[in-house]
């Protein structure tokens, strides 16, 4: 089962400490068909955080309202409510200091 599949939505209390580098690296989504979140722009915002992150800086701006095109039936797609359950997770959390 993915970490943020429908039936097993996080709650914020999920993960309570700053958000790392590794929790981001490790998320995995389902995948989604027509009017998904289309995978390559999920995979560049995930890349971007990734990069936020390492540097120590917050997301706060980042995921408070992301916007992805949806996919047509020529695209790989992300379900959207993997996508959108796993940034809900990281809204309001703090970011790891940054590590030498």
């Amino acid at each position: 089962m993915f970490p943020f599949s429908r039936s097993n939505r996080p709650s914020r209390q999920a993960f309570p400490g700053p958000i790392t580098v590794e929790e981001i690296r490790s998320v995995r989504f389902a995948k989604g068909g027509r009017s998904d979140y289309r995978a390559e722009q999920v995979d560049d915002f995930l890349d971007a955080l990734v990069a936020t992150v390492a540097a120590g800086e917050p997301i706060d701006q980042m995921v408070h309202r992301p916007r992805f095109k949806l996919s047509t039936k020529f695209d790989g797609a992300y379900l959207a409510d993997d996508v959108d359950a796993f940034i809900d997770s990281l809204q309001g959390r703090p970011v790891a200091p940054r590590q030498n």
